[in-house]
């Protein structure tokens, strides 16, 4: 599984609003297809991050409602990553 330190600091540091820009935005949004494509949830975040502006708009996604979903995020991706890092028992 590649590394995901600096995607969980780009997600921490959305959803605490110490950077909410549209590059830390495509940054995440990049990264998480690169590591969860297949995952439902991490699709639906990477569409709203593409469509996210600050401050939101017609067809637009605001601060607010990309945080919330980062959050959610977060607890889909320790669940992935707890999946990938699982030692198999042996028989």
């Amino acid at each position: 599984m590649p590394e995901t330190d600096g995607l969980t600091d780009w997600i921490a540091h959305f959803i605490a609003g110490k950077d909410c820009s549209i590059t830390n935005a495509q940054a995440i949004e990049v990264t998480l297809d690169e590591l969860y494509a297949e995952d439902g949830l991490i699709q639906d975040t990477m569409l709203m991050l593409a469509s996210y502006r600050a401050g939101g708009g017609e067809s637009l996604y605001d601060e607010e409602q990309v945080k919330s979903q980062l959050q959610k995020v977060v607890g889909i991706m320790d669940a992935l990553n707890a999946c990938h890092t699982q030692t198999p028992t042996r028989l």
